[in-house]
């Protein structure tokens, strides 16, 4: 017999040093360009195209950065886990819809997406007031988020305890 923990929505963040890190990759590729033009290693066009795509690529980087920042909810409906963003389509729904639709409940996630959107979930760090956790499904790339008791502390134990079960 398998027991599920019931459904669970939290909110986290992103990984928290991807900003750090994205800004320490950008100044130390730049302190070796520097270095590179005061050796005279590169000149010319070299230097000019090295400096573009060094622009380039920060520049995508901090942009990747800014819309990798939006709030998401992990969601768990009993079976798989959902990634959702903040603004979930209930709360889109209820601003665009008139008085009567006040049940819909306001800031919670719509857990309402096809399987084929579940994740799998794969704690790394448990710090017990922090979790780092990764998603992955078959279908994208990995999603790793910091996941804080202070982000909601009443449903902390709920959401610990749908991390740590396994459904068969």
């Amino acid at each position: 017999m398998s027991q599920n923990a019931p459904s669970v929505d939290y909110p986290v963040g992103r990984f928290f040093w991807g900003a750090f890190g994205v800004l320490g990759l950008a100044v130390l590729s730049l302190l070796v360009i520097i270095l590179s033009l005061l050796a005279g290693q590169l000149d010319g066009w070299r230097a000019a195209s090295l400096c573009a795509a060094w622009f380039l690529l920060t520049l995508f980087s901090v942009a990747s950065l800014k819309r990798e920042a939006t709030p998401h909810w992990l969601c768990w409906d009993g079976q798989a886990w959902l990634v959702q963003s903040a603004l979930s389509q209930s709360t889109q729904a209820l601003a665009l819809a008139p008085i009567p639709a006040l049940n819909i409940r306001l800031n919670q996630p719509s857990i309402d997406v096809p399987s084929e959107d579940a994740y799998a979930i794969r704690v790394h760090l448990d710090f017990q007031q922090y979790l780092f956790v990764s998603l992955f499904n078959s279908k994208s790339r990995t999603q790793w988020f910091w996941v804080a008791k202070r982000s909601f502390p009443e449903r902390w134990h709920g959401f610990r305890c749908a991390v740590y079960s396994h459904s068969d």
